[in-house]
């Protein structure tokens, strides 16, 4: 397991890492390599990303964290039973920069719309286990930090598959870090992955 930590406050984050942070956050993005499947869990990046100024770019998630050979990149996730425009605009978004977004149906209990969580995470670990059998893949970048993919983390390692968590801090669960090849924060990779909230 490798881990890249910056040592950046959130002031430096906010203002731009000094060099020498730069240096060490892109190292990250240096050790993923070969043909690469990325797949994200939208609904544990959105909860995650709540509170902060600025937001995962998925366009520069794909670019920049893709490999030598980006095969697919998945988004998963729960959509709400009423029409939502701004939802149904940012998944337009990810298929138009390439992305194939799987959807799920969120699941109402009364009055209250809840993510389909069991769906969306089924649906991830069916996706990671696919990669890890996938023989054009050598290495499967996961967008989540979700402990409940340990498993199937440490199943991809045992097929020969490297796999990188990137999640934001306050989600990223300690056994699946220590399941990766690597892990970094979106809070430290903020200059290569991510863009400022005006």
């Amino acid at each position: 397991m490798t881990h890249i930590n910056s040592g950046a406050t959130r002031a430096q984050l906010r203002n731009g890492l000094a060099r020498k942070e730069i240096i060490e956050a892109l190292e990250i993005a240096s050790k993923i390599t070969g043909r690469t499947i990325q797949i994200a869990d939208q609904s544990n990046i959105f909860k995650g990303g709540e509170g902060h100024d600025f937001r995962l770019d998925y366009s520069a998630f794909k670019r920049q964290l893709s490999g030598d050979t980006n095969i697919a990149s998945y988004a998963v996730v729960s959509a709400s039973p009423t029409k939502r425009p701004s939802q149904d605009a940012f998944y337009r978004y990810l298929h138009r920069i390439g992305w194939i977004v799987h959807r799920f149906q969120a699941v109402r209990h009364g009055d209250v719309i809840a993510e389909n969580e069991a769906f969306v995470d089924g649906h991830v670990r069916d996706l990671i286990h696919a990669a890890a059998n996938n023989p054009q893949c050598n290495s499967i970048v996961l967008l989540a930090g979700d402990g409940g993919y340990t498993d199937v983390v440490r199943y991809a390692q045992f097929q020969g598959k490297r796999v990188y968590v990137i999640a934001w801090a306050n989600t990223l669960h300690h056994a699946l870090m220590e399941a990766a090849t690597g892990y970094a924060t979106i809070e430290e990779l903020q200059p290569l992955i991510a863009r400022q909230l005006h």
